[in-house]
């Protein structure tokens, strides 16, 4: 029998306008514990339109490593109309199976995982790694049109070792995705300073290659390529990839420690650089720090294109352990903004050795936490608030952070982790995925957690890509287009983009749209807060 858990939030400052609370409403008191005999590991989020919450994880069962799904509804309960009792799983291969890396819902609802699949070796140099994709039907059923068994596993140049870090999902064709990841030569995995390369591979909705891009589906090349100039070491991560509404790609990573940089790079849907950001489709950033190319450097690429680089150093000291973050942000085109932080930087230290998560809001305002450990009657999942120029808001819980203790008793010295953190839609709460190893058993366990925003008046906020996509008629056209939106809404200005990513025509929104002036092909219309559409000219 498991020890009886109390939701406690400690503040030291009182509870004022734009305070995280617990979310009374979520499962029991703002959280909710998997209570299972396997070990279980949420790692990913992401919320659905109707408000449902989908945390993607690992569960390991007698040894073996299933990639799973769990879907809470609203309240914190688990969706029972989802998979098996609410979570869907797929054990794959034998292959031993590492980090959960990232999810994403493509066009028409499937389930994307991304995931590296390692063939182990008694040398450690020859172990191989693999970019593993799994697929899920809306409902939680395995999509067995996906791969094998609904799963497939990718190495694009057999020559190579690749460990994946982002997916990316194409809004104009939403069967389609990227993944970024390394590659290493093979016989070198344990160190790839000399024998390592920077991959983006494209995909086609039965998980094959796109030889559309870059006329093999896939891009391997040296740091020097994203640098333009020459790098002490090949390596590179690029650690998060957006498409954007006109489908070219945005990304950003950070080169080997000795290169002491951070890059971003604008992308065509074809694989060539897109011209029209920084110098020749990339930007080089020395922030004047350490930014070495392993996890502890980050980045995420906003909705509007614009990308924030972050890097931590992690200081062990007994009692007293501490993190300093350092983070720059470039704007859409690549350049770096010099009102973020104190001189384009953002400097911040915390007290733990545990790495942080951000979760950026629309307005690109933004919270980090981490969990601290210190000591069994001290374990604390805590947060810092910055608005959106990277300064820190001094209002927000005690001098700008604020200290919660979830869960007692927590009697293990390094029970849990924060793996991500996400703002709901509508911007009033938010979601947390992090492990949790209770006495007496002291098993891993699956933790998802809510806080309320106290005094935050809801967004109308329609996810891009993911929500209903505008009518337009006749489809293909000579001279004009009808636009119909759901429910008889408006937008603000229509683009229409060609295959290139050009932007070719903008204009007020209106229902009767002239491309009389357009060339004969295949071009692309967005609209902020919808899905993106295809039409042809004739």
């Amino acid at each position: 029998m498991k020890l009886k858990i109390t939701l406690l939030l400690l503040m030291v400052a009182a509870v004022a306008q734009g305070q995280l609370q617990p979310d009374s409403s979520f499962s029991q008191d703002g959280y909710h514990l998997s209570n299972s005999s396997s070990t279980e590991y949420g790692r990913k989020m992401i919320e659905l339109d109707n408000g449902d919450l989908l945390v993607a994880g690992t569960r390991i069962v007698n040894g073996k490593n299933n990639m799973s799904v769990w879907k809470f509804k609203p309240n914190g309960s688990l969706n029972q109309s989802f998979g098996v009792n609410g979570y869907a799983e797929n054990s794959l291969t034998t292959i031993r199976t590492f980090t959960m890396q990232d999810i994403a819902i493509q066009g028409d609802g499937k389930i994307l995982l991304l995931t590296t699949h390692s063939i182990p070796n008694a040398d450690a140099n020859l172990r191989v790694n693999l970019i593993a994709l799994i697929r899920f039907n809306s409902d939680g059923s395995v999509d067995n049109s996906f791969g094998t068994n609904g799963y497939i596993l990718s190495r694009p140049d057999t020559a190579y070792t690749f460990t994946p870090f982002s997916l990316a999902v194409d809004p104009n064709s939403p069967s389609s995705f990227y993944v970024s990841s390394q590659a290493v030569e093979n016989g070198h995995a344990t160190c790839p300073l000399g024998f390592g390369k920077w991959c983006l591979s494209k995909y086609k909705n039965d998980g094959s290659l796109d030889n559309g891009f870059n006329n093999s589906g896939y891009i391997l090349d040296d740091a020097d390529e994203l640098r333009q100039a020459t790098t002490t070491s090949p390596v590179a991560h690029i650690n998060d990839i957006r498409v954007m509404p006109d489908g070219k790609l945005v990304g950003g990573g950070a080169l080997f420690v000795l290169d002491q940089g951070y890059f971003t790079f604008g992308m065509l849907p074809n694989g060539q650089w897109d011209n029209t950001y920084g110098t020749n489709g990339r930007s080089y950033h020395s922030p004047g720090y350490s930014t070495p190319a392993t996890i502890i450097s980050q980045s995420k690429v906003l909705p509007n294109g614009r990308v924030v680089l972050n890097t931590i150093a992690r200081y062990q000291h007994m009692g007293s352990d501490s993190t300093v973050i350092q983070a720059i942000k470039c704007d859409e085109t690549g350049t770096q903004m010099t009102n973020f932080g104190s001189n384009g930087v953002l400097t911040y230290s915390y007290p733990s050795e545990q790495y942080q998560t951000f979760a950026f809001r629309q307005d690109e305002s933004f919270v980090i936490s981490w969990y601290r450990k210190n000591g069994s009657n001290d374990q604390k999942v805590e947060f810092a608030h910055f608005n959106p120029t990277g300064q820190l808001d001094l209002s927000f819980g005690n001098n700008g952070r604020l200290s919660t203790q979830l869960m007692t008793l927590d009697l293990y010295s390094n029970a849990s982790v924060v793996f991500d953190i996400l703002w709901s839609r509508d911007e009033t709460r938010l979601f947390g995925a992090f492990s949790k190893q209770q006495p007496p058993s002291n098993i891993p366990e699956q933790a998802v957690f809510s806080y309320k925003w106290a005094g935050a008046s809801p967004l109308n906020v329609k996810e891009p890509f993911l929500g209903a996509k505008p009518s337009i008629y006749p489809n293909p056209s000579q001279s004009q287009l009808q636009l119909v939106l759901p429910n008889g809404e408006t937008s603000s200005d229509i683009k229409i983009y060609s295959v290139n990513g050009a932007l070719v025509l903008q204009q007020p929104f209106k229902e009767t749209i002239d491309v009389s002036s357009l060339l004969s092909g295949v071009y692309f219309m967005s609209l902020d807060g919808y899905a993106p559409v295809t039409f042809m000219k004739k």
